[in-house]
C-alpha cells in the first residue's frame, strides 16, 4: 500500500479526512485534506496512487519504445 488516510479523531481535529500518497521510493507524492468522509479520502488517495504508478511506469515504457525497431529497420531485418 502506498497511501495512508487520517483517522476519525484527526479528521475531527483538522476539519476533514486527509490522505498521503507515497511513490515507490517512499517519497511523498501528494497529500490532500478536507474530505467530508473517509470514503471520499480513500477514493482520492486511490486516484493519486494510480497517477503516481502511471508516472513511474512512463519512463520504462518510453525506453521500451526506443528499443523497438523503426519501420525501415524492421523491413531491412526482414530483407524486404
Amino acid at each position: 500500500m502506498s497511501h495512508t488516510r487520517s483517522s476519525k479523531d484527526r479528521a475531527e481535529r483538522e476539519g476533514g479526512y486527509s490522505y498521503e500518497c507515497f511513490d515507490w521510493n517512499g517519497n511523498l507524492f501528494r497529500a490532500e485534506g478536507g474530505f467530508a468522509t473517509a470514503q471520499e479520502a480513500d477514493r482520492a488517495a486511490e486516484c493519486a496512487e494510480r497517477e503516481m504508478t502511471l508516472q513511474h511506469m512512463a519512463p520504462a515504457r518510453s525506453s521500451e519504445l526506443e528499443a523497438l525497431l523503426s519501420d525501415e529497420e524492421l523491413m531491412r531485418e526482414l530483407g524486404l
